[in-house]
């Protein structure tokens, strides 16, 4: 093995370890959909609270998020990790002790808080420690290993099903949270992080075991003078949201976040056997392989992004997988209402895995990827700390009208995702940066010169990057 593959081993082996918070959030968010049925039938639960013990984990996310930006700058990107795996183990040995519905309610909004620390933490760390030639592919990781545990959760429903065991359901989560946690313990701290608290000797140490001796030098070099920078500039709270090319970044973060989420694909994950069911799919166990079925797509679809966003670049791929989005429910919406033929059938359930292909190759990985990499370094614990507890805030709107959304307006409501994919396609085309193999302060650099967010991806003032559109 060469040098350069040795030190590229070394980054993606840390890449996995991080991103297993990923594989937790995935888990944890999908398997509730198999486990609540039987939850309810236990404590005789109504419709209401089945309703709070689902959502309140959303309620915790946001608080995570924000109790994560103070942990994060505080305390550093590992240890963040580390309170995060911690807290993974307990409330899922917790959810299967539970003795009531209050208990249970109580554990799943600590868990929302894990949930909160990870997706806040997870892609921050990855993006300070990366090289930037494979940085997005690192990121990706992190939405591989949600994909990879949403895929997981569904397998684990099929699993307990015919026993009902939900217990087991929502406490095997424990095994990979522990794993988690000892894996995160060896982790090395975020250079950038530590040049941040006067960690000299211990940032370039990690910066050697990333890079060749010459170009760790050189990236220490380059870190140090942005904060050096950064330092010299930096703004008091209300001046940095008063600070007009702060708030562009942050507006495009907070806009690609709402993208994300409203262009539905979480609302299929939540809501897949309602959606089958309009597809033609009526028992429980065609809807249960459906979903498997669904998790499938969306994880052997994410190693495509992890492959090719660096290669291809993060706008190309974002409109690929837009168009693919449009395309599958725009059919959806005009095929699930004749389900009583087996060719509508059939053109339905390719509808729904279209619609996953397209989300997971494009706006699944890639709006983390680009939150992780836009905002300057002493404001990007603030700016992915509003950008992700907005992600889970138009998740929870989003949630709690849909089924009202299906009442009114049934098979139709998939026309107004094709809206909202349309509208993000005119977005992605004027407003979201090619950032493919430019470095976090280069990125930062353009932003404090004063060029659009479109922009601030290019390699140097006036040259764009090679693979923008």
């Amino acid at each position: 093995m060469t040098n350069k593959q040795s030190y590229t081993s070394h980054i993606y082996f840390i890449g996995l370890i991080a991103a297993l918070a990923g594989l937790l959030f995935g888990f944890d968010t999908g398997i509730i959909s198999g486990a609540i049925t039987f939850i309810q039938q236990q404590y005789r639960l109504s419709t209401e609270m089945v309703g709070v013990i689902v959502s309140i984990v959303m309620t915790g996310a946001v608080c995570g998020t924000i109790i994560s930006n103070i942990i994060s700058r505080h305390f550093g990107r590992r240890n963040a990790l580390i309170i995060a795996s911690i807290l993974f183990s307990v409330t899922a040995i917790g959810s299967a002790l539970a003795t009531n519905a209050y208990f249970l309610i109580s554990i799943r909004f600590f868990l929302g808080i894990a949930i909160g620390i990870a997706s806040y933490t997870a892609p921050l760390y990855l993006a300070e420690l990366s090289p930037r030639n494979i940085r997005g592919k690192i990121i990706a990781f992190y939405q591989l290993m949600i994909a990879a545990g949403l895929l997981s959760a569904y397998c684990s429903d099929m699993v307990f099903t015919p026993s009902g065991s939900w217990r087991w359901m929502l406490g095997i989560a424990a095994f990979p949270a522990m794993l988690m946690l000892i894996f995160c313990i060896h982790l090395p701290r975020s250079p950038r992080w530590l040049i941040l608290n006067n960690k000299t000797k211990e940032a370039m140490k990690v910066l050697s075991k990333i890079f060749p001796l010459q170009q760790a030098d050189k990236e220490f070099a380059e870190i140090k003078e942005r904060i050096k920078y950064d330092e010299k500039n930096k703004s008091a709270w209300r001046s940095i949201i008063g600070n007009p090319r702060f708030r562009a970044v942050l507006l495009l973060g907070v806009c690609a976040q709402m993208m994300q989420q409203w262009t539905g694909c979480n609302i299929v994950l939540y809501y897949a056997p309602i959606i089958l069911k309009f597809a033609g799919f009526t028992t429980p166990v065609q809807q249960m392989w459906g979903t498997i079925a669904v998790g499938t797509v969306m994880m052997f679809t994410t190693i495509i992004a992890v492959k090719y966003v660096d290669k291809w670049g993060r706008r190309p791929i974002l409109f690929g997988g837009l168009i693919a989005m449009t395309v599958s429910l725009f059919l959806l919406g005009l095929v699930t209402k004749h389900t009583d033929s087996i060719i509508f059938q059939t053109t339905a359930i390719f509808a729904v895995l279209f619609y996953i292909f397209g989300f997971a190759v494009s706006l699944g990985p890639i709006v983390w990827i680009l939150c992780s990499e836009i905002f300057p370094i002493h404001m990007r614990d603030f700016g992915i700390m509003i950008t992700t507890a907005s992600n889970w805030l138009f998740n929870a709107a989003l949630a709690t009208v849909f089924p009202t959304l299906i009442a009114v307006l049934g098979n139709n409501v998939f026309f107004l995702f094709v809206i909202a994919c349309t509208l993000s396609f005119i977005f992605v085309k004027y407003f979201v940066p090619e950032t493919k193999g430019v470095s976090l302060e280069q990125i930062e650099a353009n932003l404090m010169n004063g060029n659009r967010s479109r922009y601030i991806g290019q390699l140097e003032r006036g040259q764009v990057s090679s693979c923008d559109i």
